[in-house]
This record gives C-alpha cells, structure tokens and sequence, in this order.
C-alpha cells in the first residue's frame, strides 16, 4: 500500500512541476527568442535631428520597434538628468518612433528609457514588451542669452 502512495504522488507531482514552466519566460533573451512574438525595443540619441540653433532647448531620440507595435506614447518615456529635462512629445508610427525631450534650463546630460509594458504587438495576441529598453543620453548645452531693451518695445538679444 505503501508503494503505490508514493507512485501516486509521483503521478500527481510531475504535471504540476510541468505546468508551472509552461509559458514562464526567464529572462530577455528567453522572451524575445525566435518564434516569440513579444516586442523588443532600443532607444537611441538622434543628433540628425538636431537643429544646431542656441538654446534650441530640444534633445531627440529615436525609438525602434522589432515589429509594428501600438499604444506608444509621451507617458512611455521616462527621462532624467543634469540639464532638467522637462517635458516629452513622441511622434512615429509602426516600429519606429520619435521623442523630443525639451525644457532643459542647465547644462548636462539627458537621459531616455523606454518603460516596460509600454507597447503591444499588432498582430500577435497584443503582447506588450516584457523589459525597458535600453538607457539612451545625449549631453545638452545651455547658453544663457542676455536680453535688454535697445528702444521701448524693442528686444535686442546677444549670446
């Protein structure tokens, strides 16, 4: 009687051990493996974006998809730094995005990452992305123009 208890819980025992691998993903690699729908994403600083102008104020980034995604957005992008990023706008389509981060009233670094479940595939159930992306920068300059008044009512401005 014994021995049949023992094989009994054997029985019972491996579907469970089974079940709980199933569809587990354990790391980045294992969730965007071939023949896994889920998108992939990689930011990058865009400096052909940028119009070289003083205090231009505008740093860009490009976003990349592996596939058509959906759901992309300003509340997506989480940016940080010394030059005192302040506001996000996002523009693309398909797989690949643009972000202009603005706002910058210092000198410094600007720092971009795309957040985790921020997307979903298009054509494959609606997968969101499993990780952030990668952390992108771009180092912004700051250049205080002085201001005054030449006659009334006419800006003079000299950097």
């Amino acid at each position: 009687m014994a021995l049949r208890r023992s094989s009994l819980r054997v029985v019972f025992l491996v579907p469970l051990l089974a079940l709980s691998f199933v569809g587990v993903s354990r790391s980045a690699d294992a969730a965007t493996g071939p023949g896994v729908p889920y998108p992939r994403v990689s930011i990058s600083a865009d400096n052909s974006n940028y119009e070289g102008t003083v205090n231009n104020n505008s740093v860009y980034f490009t976003v990349t998809f592996n596939q058509i995604v959906d759901g992309f957005g300003p509340e997506d992008v989480n940016f940080w730094g010394d030059a005192n990023p302040q506001s996000v706008e996002t523009s693309g389509s398909g797989a690949v995005y643009h972000v202009r981060i603005s706002g910058m009233n210092a000198t410094g670094y600007v720092y971009a990452q795309i957040r985790a479940r921020a997307v979903t595939n298009r054509f494959a159930f609606g997968l969101p992305n499993l990780f952030p992306s990668n952390t992108a920068s771009t180092y912004y300059y700051y250049n205080v123009c002085s201001q005054s008044t030449a006659a009334p009512g006419v800006a003079s401005t000299s950097c």
